[in-house]
């Protein structure tokens, strides 16, 4: 099961990149809304404008199965209806503690979304969210000059407490220049995680940045994903991250990864803390 767990929320595209991802062969993915600064800090007051766009039936995708997936999730309503769950996300851009911290709110929120994402552009900013961010996904933005120094041992606190990095293919496709500031930033990150939990996704903002998952997996691989964690960053890593998100949810049903058998006791998105260092 292939997963896109960023794409930009745009009620005139989103029919079309829903339609296009059904076609590509993914299983689902994340209309994303992005919050920033004053936004950010009046999260209570905020309204998710995030719907799902009707699709057509398709027996290759129905039946038990693809709904015990979305059930597994805690995904429900419209999102888990139809060939291609669909899935709300939002992230939050954070330059201070405040607004990183204000995460911690978006549980609150109705209708809740599914994934919560981090953008820190401060040093102070990426600390927190890595030591004590109430986050699913950290994404920074790595097409351009980073403002802050990735250090490995920040990256390892998030990692150890579950959370996951997010690789973003679409500003690659938009310039030169900024593909080139994404391939040395992404070695940095990936050297520090060793591949563990790195997920990739679109960051699609139409459907012409929107590539199918292999074409995605072969750019995880020249970004640094190598051999099976390219395929992985698409597949299943983003399902843990999505396995995060039900249990800060609340949904403590046990969630089996598909295709692999019960959990042997691990928790979701747990690292192999010696492996990593």
């Amino acid at each position: 099961m292939f997963w896109d767990l960023s794409v930009a929320w745009d009620p005139k595209r989103a029919a079309s990149l829903a339609e296009l991802a059904l076609r590509f062969g993914f299983t689902g993915i994340a209309h994303n809304v992005i919050l920033t600064g004053q936004q950010v800090l009046s999260l209570r007051s905020h309204q998710c404008p995030i719907i799902p766009h009707t699709l057509p039936s398709s027996p290759g995708k129905s039946g038990p199965l693809w709904s015990s997936v979305a059930a597994d999730l805690g995904i429900e309503g419209p999102s888990s209806e139809g060939p291609l769950l669909q899935l709300r996300r939002i992230t939050l851009v954070a330059s201070d503690v405040a607004q990183v911290a204000a995460a911690a709110q978006s549980s609150q929120l109705r209708p809740g979304y599914h994934i919560v994402a981090v953008r820190p552009t401060s040093h102070e900013a990426f600390v927190f969210a890595c030591e004590k961010g109430v986050c699913d996904i950290i994404s920074i933005q790595l097409d351009d000059k980073v403002p802050f120094q990735m250090r490995r041992k920040d990256i390892l606190s998030f990692l150890s407490r579950g959370g996951f990095f997010e690789l973003e293919l679409a500003p690659a496709i938009r310039d030169a220049g900024r593909r080139r500031a994404l391939l040395a930033n992404a070695e940095q990150l990936l050297h520090a995680t060793r591949g563990r939990n790195v997920l990739l996704s679109s960051a699609a903002l139409e459907p012409l940045e929107m590539r199918s998952p292999h074409d995605m997996a072969n750019f995880a691989a020249v970004l640094g994903l190598r051999g099976a964690l390219g395929r992985q960053s698409v597949s299943e890593v983003p399902f843990r991250a999505l396995q995060r998100g039900a249990l800060r949810h609340g949904c403590t049903q046990v969630i089996c990864e598909p295709g692999r058998g019960p959990s042997n006791g691990e928790g979701v998105g747990d690292v192999d803390m010696e492996d990593a260092l």
